[in-house]
């Protein structure tokens, strides 16, 4: 783990003084992990998967020209606080019933500290070189059967 990612996680554990907090986790632009505080069930694994999906949907959701600044995924237990920053994505995992208000100003607070602090990790040197996109027939249903995606009745391109 490099200072940055420790100094970051230092940061996010201020956040577990609010009620209902599990922990928080920061991501860069591109959905690397930029720091971490959480449980040991979250290993980099899982959140290495989850980080390019939360950029994605980020992305999704900004395409219509609206900028978004926040969003919350709501699951049976718990929520997914997900705050975007200049330099990424802030994330705070907590109970369904956590005090909306002093997580509010708590991840405020947090945000200004943290997004200073994000740098985007140096290219791996045995990064897998990129593979040629598979033909469109290939990856693509034919036009006739593509779907178009609607979210809170606007078009997603």
């Amino acid at each position: 783990m490099n200072e940055s990612a420790v100094m970051i996680g230092s940061l996010l554990s201020a956040l577990r003084d609010v009620d209902g907090v599990f922990g928080s986790f920061a991501l860069t632009k591109t959905g690397a992990i930029a720091g971490k505080d959480l449980p040991a069930m979250f290993d980099d694994h899982v959140l290495a998967s989850v980080g390019p999906r939360l950029v994605r949907l980020q992305e999704t959701l900004s395409a219509s020209g609206k900028t978004l600044d926040s969003c919350v995924m709501h699951f049976a237990d718990h929520k997914l606080h997900v705050r975007m920053l200049q330099n990424g994505l802030l994330c705070v995992l907590t109970t369904s019933h956590a005090n909306a208000s002093a997580l509010k100003m708590a991840v405020t607070l947090t945000a200004r500290r943290v997004d200073p602090n994000i740098v985007e990790p140096p290219p791996s040197s045995n990064a897998t070189p990129p593979q040629s996109a598979p033909s469109p027939s290939a990856s693509q249903p034919p036009p006739s059967v593509t779907r178009k995606a609607v979210y809170r009745g606007h078009r997603v391109p």
